[in-house]
């Protein structure tokens, strides 16, 4: 990395600190660069194998913030899924089992600068994390050995809303995680096709949507963009139901006025495209997640039970990611600053 009065070298960001750790030598290339790393432990300690699946959706969130920021700041971003991934991970001091590259952002023209020039120091890990073979092997039958095309994202979305609505800024400052919405409460059609529109530009991952509660859209399940022709038409109640089912019975999906499913057919995917099917969809659900907040509306990513999507999609399709969205019954605190939460609550000791 060399970027104003940035020591030249790899850094590792200490977020308790709001630091960058000096880990390794500078690296060659053109820009500096973000390398984004999964450590599979932290979410298989309660995830096991599926957790390969929320590396990547995490990342694509996570992403999609920082993204909309640089955006917001006139910041050039370059998005890279496919790199050299050895090669990346040898940059990081990553090991490629207990840690592994996911993503690339160069924020700036030219060839990003993830080329290693020396070793760098190896992350610090749980002491009692375990491998899971499965993830490794999965991880490694996508691996390339070159940079490949930048992740297209897209023109700007036309909106139909009016109101410009907050800056970028304080809809990051402000989103969280709903816990409640109001199930007797509708949101507008222009928040279903603003937020849709603007989450998937660029992105050719089919996405479905569970329709119970959108002012003048008929109710159903429907595939993206064709909103006013579902595949399944079906009454408030029963759309609602379904989702409460394949949900495995979370309460966002029954109360949310849409909920936004992606999927795809895996026997079309090769090992790299299904990493980059799962990252996508994490970058739509980020994306998404943004939108409802700044159109005044709040929003929830969820998993589900599989085996439910054919008869709830009327497809044959694995399911990746879903997003609740709908009208919040209390509106979330903001963030704090980096190493200073706003608030920490442990929902599931490990």
């Amino acid at each position: 990395v060399l970027a104003g009065d940035v020591v030249p070298g790899v850094h590792w960001y200490d977020p308790e600190a709001h630091a960058l750790v000096t880990v390794g030598p500078p690296p060659s290339g053109d820009t500096p660069t973000l390398v984004v790393t999964g450590i599979p432990w932290r979410t298989g300690w309660r995830y096991r194998e599926r957790g390969f699946r929320h590396v990547y959706w995490d990342a694509g969130t996570m992403l999609a913030q920082l993204l909309a920021l640089a955006d917001g700041a006139g910041v050039p971003a370059h998005l890279f899924t496919t790199f050299a991934d050895r090669e990346v991970a040898a940059l990081v001091g990553a090991d490629g089992v207990r840690e592994f590259p996911v993503a690339i952002v160069a924020l700036g023209p030219g060839a990003p600068g993830v080329h290693p020039t020396g070793d760098a120091l190896g992350g610090h890990h749980d002491r009692d994390g375990l491998e899971f073979p499965l993830v490794t092997a999965a991880q490694r039958a996508g691996e390339r050995t070159a940079l490949g095309a930048e992740i297209v994202r897209g023109a700007p979305a036309e909106l139909r809303s009016i109101d410009p609505g907050p800056a970028i800024d304080a809809v990051v400052a402000s989103k969280g995680s709903i816990r409640r919405l109001h199930a007797d409460r509708t949101l507008p059609r222009e928040v279903l096709l603003d937020a849709m529109n603007a989450s998937l530009r660029g992105v050719d991952l089919p996405h479905w949507v569970g329709l119970s509660g959108v002012d003048g859209v008929p109710t159903g399940v429907a595939r993206w963009p064709d909103v006013d022709s579902p595949l399944r038409p079906l009454g408030e109640q029963q759309v609602r139901d379904e989702l409460f089912g394949a949900a495995l019975e979370q309460g966002l999906a029954h109360d949310a006025a849409f909920v936004a499913m992606s999927g795809v057919r895996l026997a079309e995917l090769d090992d790299h495209d299904y990493r980059d099917a799962q990252f996508l969809a994490g970058l739509v659900e980020g994306r998404l997640h943004l939108m409802a907040y700044a159109l005044g509306a709040a929003a929830s990513g969820m998993t589900f039970r599989d085996s439910d999507l054919e008869g709830l999609l009327g497809e044959d399709v694995a399911g990746l990611l879903w997003t609740c969205v709908g009208v919040p019954e209390y509106r979330t605190r903001r963030s704090g600053a980096p190493g200073s939460p706003a608030d920490v609550t442990i929902v599931w000791p490990r």
